[in-house]
């Protein structure tokens, strides 16, 4: 099970820096993930301080946090 979860925030990761800003649903759509797949990514994203959250509306949309300058 944590290989597909590590697996599946991979896709969300890629996804994210491709596309930008996603709702939870357009990311399920976009990666082929179920519903408790998808939050599980989302929580070790998170984890990782790699997302920001904001919620718009009814809808939880998901964007990833600006990398640290390797200056």
């Amino acid at each position: 099970m944590t290989a597909k979860v590590g697996e599946a925030a991979g896709k969300v990761w890629h996804t994210l820096k491709e596309s930008g800003e996603m709702s939870t649903a357009q990311l399920k759509k976009k990666i082929g993930a179920d519903d408790k797949t998808i939050w599980m990514a989302l929580g070790w994203l998170a984890r990782e301080d790699k997302l920001n959250f904001m919620q718009v509306k009814n809808t939880m949309k998901i964007s990833l946090k600006p990398l640290p300058n390797a200056g």
